[in-house]
């Protein structure tokens, strides 16, 4: 329509609303594309690739402050594919979307989220018009107080029965790293006091020990008095 150069498309656009030019006994095939979320969510009002949950009370002592949230996937071995992933602050309402690809092991986090309790949404593969790729979760909600960390697992509908591979999260400094910062608190305050050892000697020992040194003092004594008669008595005879 944009590019109607010679003006044979049957369709005019006047004021943002679309004319078709039907003539009878003709068959017409309309084809309609809408690109991007923006464009989706504008036309039907709602959410393209996700819907929000209820929210919820927070706790009287909620006060949001820095937090972070992730997503890692066990995904079939040799998955390569663009995934994003939405999870929802149930308490403030935020949505964050998380983008995981195969560079970061499948595992994203998103650093700049609130405290509070978070719910997965939805996650989908980036291009995947024949939703080949499934997703499930193993949580449903999580809080940022116990670590929200969600663990997805993508299924590929087209080769269900592939080999499934979870890239190793110990070794994954992203998703060790949001762990740290949402748990420093609680670390703090469980980390043990170490209190200083102290070396004690054993008592009878240490008795055992005074005991030999007062019979060497008592012993001196007695040779020194043997050594002067050995010698008064060595000059006499001479």
């Amino acid at each position: 329509m944009q590019y109607d150069a010679l003006e044979d498309y049957p369709l005019q656009e006047i004021n943002q609303t679309t004319f078709l030019q039907a003539e009878g006994g003709n068959h017409y095939d309309l084809i309609y594309t809408l690109a991007g979320s923006s464009w989706y969510e504008s036309v039907t009002g709602q959410q393209r690739h996700y819907t929000l949950q209820p929210l919820e009370t927070p706790p009287e002592n909620y006060e949001p402050k820095p937090a972070q949230v992730g997503a890692y996937l066990t995904a079939p071995v040799g998955f390569s594919q663009h995934v994003i992933v939405y999870l929802q602050n149930l308490y403030t309402d935020d949505v964050y979307d998380l983008e995981l690809y195969e560079s970061n092991e499948l595992a994203a986090v998103e650093p700049n989220a609130l405290s509070g309790k978070y719910a997965f949404l939805s996650a989908y593969v980036v291009g995947d018009a024949e939703n080949r790729y499934q997703f499930s979760c193993e949580q449903n909600e999580l809080s940022t107080e116990t670590g929200a960390d969600f663990h997805l697992t993508v299924t590929d509908t087209a080769n269900p029965d592939r080999e499934m591979n979870t890239p190793s999260r110990d070794q994954n400094s992203t998703v060790q790293a949001a762990n740290g910062f949402n748990n420093r608190d609680t670390v703090a305050a469980e980390q043990p006091i170490i209190e200083p050892e102290v070396v004690s000697q054993p008592v009878k020992q240490q008795e055992k020990q005074l005991d030999l040194l007062s019979l060497l003092l008592d012993f001196i004594p007695v040779v020194l008095v043997g050594a002067v008669l050995f010698a008064v008595c060595r000059k006499h005879r001479r």
